[in-house]
Order: C-alpha cells, then structure tokens, then sequence
C-alpha cells in the first residue's frame, strides 16, 4: 500500500466487499437448498466461501499496513489449526467433503477474529460507501465475455436485456442508500487521482484476485475504468 492511500479507505472497501459478497453467498445457498440440494452440504459451502472472504482480506491488508510478524504468525496458525482439525473431522469423525469444509471455516473464522482484534482493525473501518457507476461499469465489462455462470449455474447473465435489468435495479438501490456516482464526487482531487493512476492500475493488475476474474484485463483497459469511475463516463 503506498503512503498517500488512506488504509481506512482500503479496509472499508475490503469489508463492504466482504458484506456483500457474503450476503450474496448465503443468497446464492437459500437457492440451492430450495431446488432440493443438501441442505447441509450447501451451508458447509457458504461458510467455506464467506470464512474465505475474511480471512484473504484480514491477511493482506495487516500486510499491506505493515503488520508483517502478525500477518506470518497468522499463516501458520491459520496451517496448523486447518491440518489439526482437519485430521479429526476427516480422519477420525469421517465427515468427508463437509468436515473439511467445516475444519476450513472453523480455523480461518478463528485466525480472522484473532487478526481482527490484535491488529485493531476497527479503527480502519468508516461506512461511507464507493462511487455508485463502478459497479455497474464492472458489470458492463464483464458481460462482453458472456458474463459468468456462477455456482454451477444458478446464476445466469448472458444477455443484454437481462444485464440492463439486473443494472437499472442496482443504480435504484444506490440511489436510495445515497451512493455518489463518481470518485470525484468524493472531493478527490484531479491531480492527485491522475499522478497516482498508473501506480494504483498496476496494483490493480498484479492483485491475486485479478486471475479469478470472468474476464482477464489489460492494464489499459484497467486505467480506462477508473478514469471512468472518476470523469463518470
């Protein structure tokens, strides 16, 4: 994290991602456990995912902070409570697929309250919220690859009407939570948004989360985006 950024920004932009991405798992579950999938199994994955959530933001950004012996320490705690448990949900109970998933979720739930707690992260948190066109510009860009077929297709965007539909009530939604709709509606200043573009494209482009994505950007296409987030083209 370079010195000008506000670590409160970073982390309260990590948890509102974590929010709603948990939300939309537990979502995502309700619908599967409604078309007859285990109910069981199906919640060991949610807790899987959104456990998994916490624990890679927690992680990389006591790291980015410069909370660099916690951030080891957490790692191998985080390596010893995953091999311990486990051994004894697997091997012993015979809980299968679930007891790793559950040993999983239990030993980050766990590494990511100690994380939270030890390394103050309430500090870091504020509730003001992004500028309300990202999302939907995200949305946009994505759906030029045919989108993604999430969760073994439960969840489906493959066509216009259907984007523009899934767009027009999320720009509803912010509009109610009171989202601005550009970076610079924030107060950011022009210059100093523009001098440190290419330094926050970069970052942007080696994140490890980049390669997860439906659709692999180039980096002049990640610099076209947040001048769009901030002009609000």
């Amino acid at each position: 994290m370079d010195k000008v950024t506000d670590p409160r920004d970073v982390f309260s932009t990590g948890m509102h991602s974590c929010l709603l991405s948990a939300l939309a798992s537990v979502l995502v579950g309700l619908v599967f456990i409604g078309s007859g999938m285990d109910t069981g199994y199906v919640w060991a994955v949610v807790g899987y995912t959104v456990a998994n959530f916490f624990s890679i933001t927690f992680l990389q950004f006591i790291r980015a902070v410069g909370h660099v012996r916690l951030y080891a320490l957490s790692n191998i705690l985080q390596t010893l409570l995953i091999a311990i448990v486990n051994v004894a949900f697997v091997v012993h109970f015979q809980w299968g697929e679930e007891g790793y998933m559950l040993g999983y979720t239990l030993s980050n739930a766990l590494v990511t309250v100690i994380i939270f707690f030890a390394a103050r992260l309430w500090r870091y948190y504020h509730p003001r919220l992004s500028d309300s066109r990202t999302v939907t510009r995200m949305l946009r860009y994505f759906q030029s690859e045919g989108m993604v077929k999430l969760t073994r297709g439960a969840i489906e965007i493959v066509d216009e009407e259907k984007l523009e539909a899934l767009i027009a009530k999320i720009n509803d939604l912010k509009e109610q939570v009171g989202i601005k709709k550009t970076i610079r509606d924030y107060g950011i200043d022009e210059k100093d948004f523009l001098d440190r573009l290419d330094d926050m494209v970069e970052q942007a482009f080696d994140d490890q989360c980049t390669g997860a994505n439906p659709r692999y950007p180039l980096m002049s296409e990640i610099k076209q985006m947040y001048l769009n987030a901030y002009y609000g083209r």
